[in-house]
């Protein structure tokens, strides 16, 4: 038997995880409500179509997230600004925190900014409370 390591459940997906975890996530119920409400111009079937075709966490960044995110801060915030990206440097490692405000999406914002500046994009956790549906 193989023993699974007990915070498995909450580690990034791996890319070999990725088309399994997308054939998931596009047979949620919340997932369409979800899709249309994030990207209301997208043709669904079109959108699901592609979306089936991620198959690595880089792709599921560039063609669902970027968007998403885009879109997000553009219908709910009247600007976006950073400042000390240059400061970054690739070949360190960092610890991100943000408040109680909005883990989820502080973070998808953060990796965003990444994506825009050839970041290599960061792993992520957050309690398993924020974890349910399955979904997220």
């Amino acid at each position: 038997m193989i023993q699974q390591n007990i915070l498995d459940e909450y580690r990034p997906y791996y890319d070999n995880e990725v088309p399994e975890a997308v054939a998931r996530i596009a047979s949620d119920s919340l997932f369409e409500p979800i899709v249309r409400y994030v990207f209301p111009n997208e043709d669904y079937k079109g959108f699901v179509d592609d979306f089936r075709r991620i198959a690595s966490v880089y792709d599921f960044q560039a063609k669902v997230m970027d968007k998403a995110i885009g879109n997000i801060v553009r219908a709910t915030a009247a600007d976006l600004s950073y400042s000390g990206i240059d400061l970054i440097d690739p070949k360190k490692s960092y610890t991100y925190i943000s408040n109680h405000r909005d883990i989820v999406l502080d973070s998808a914002i953060l990796q965003t900014i990444f994506y825009a500046n050839n970041i290599k994009t960061s792993e992520i956790t957050f309690g398993s409370n924020l974890m349910r549906p399955q979904i997220v």
